[in-house]
């Protein structure tokens, strides 16, 4: 909410680009090659620098946003939610890893129905919000009862960089 910071995302594109780019690289090695996932220190520094290129994206997108309460409403809704279903999906007997495949689905055509909420309007672009957040929510879940092992599929003990990997992308 600084105008000179403002000012200078708007005049240097390039940062979020780059961060873009960076993010990109960053993930694919993680996500699809465990021994790179798994050796120290490479993977707390690729963890490391995709959060920054994270956070640098992010105050890109925040810096448009002129009302402040927007942001802080979306931040407290979002802790509360997320605190909500980590509990949930801890505490639940139910298993949700089921769903893996129904939301591997669910994503790309969430993808399209952005593009069009944002170019055909206002319902389209509420009912992609609500998707989005739903979509979320069991992704959430999944991952934290990934976590806790306690259902039929659970993460390794060596995958913890993968699992936090997947639950910061939840939660973003």
């Amino acid at each position: 909410f600084i105008e000179s910071v403002k000012f200078y995302y708007a005049k240097n594109n390039w940062l979020f680009w780059v961060s873009f780019g960076l993010s990109l690289g960053i993930i694919i090695p993680l996500a699809c090659f465990q021994n790179i996932a798994r050796k120290v220190p490479i993977n707390y520094i690729l963890l490391l620098s995709f959060t920054a290129c994270e956070s640098i994206m992010l105050s890109y997108l925040f810096a448009y946003v002129n009302d402040w309460k927007t942001v802080l409403t979306a931040a407290c809704i979002t802790i509360a939610v997320t605190a909500s279903l980590t509990i949930y999906a801890c505490t639940t007997k139910t298993d949700f890893t089921f769903l893996l495949g129904i939301l591997f689905v669910c994503v790309p055509l969430l993808i399209l129905l952005g593009i069009f909420s944002f170019a055909f309007g206002h319902f389209l672009n509420t009912l992609y919000c609500c998707l989005g957040v739903l979509v979320y929510s069991i992704y959430l879940i999944i991952d934290t009862q990934l976590i806790m092992g306690n259902c039929g599929i659970a993460y390794q003990v060596d995958d913890y960089i993968l699992a936090a990997l997947n639950v910061y992308l939840d939660i973003i």
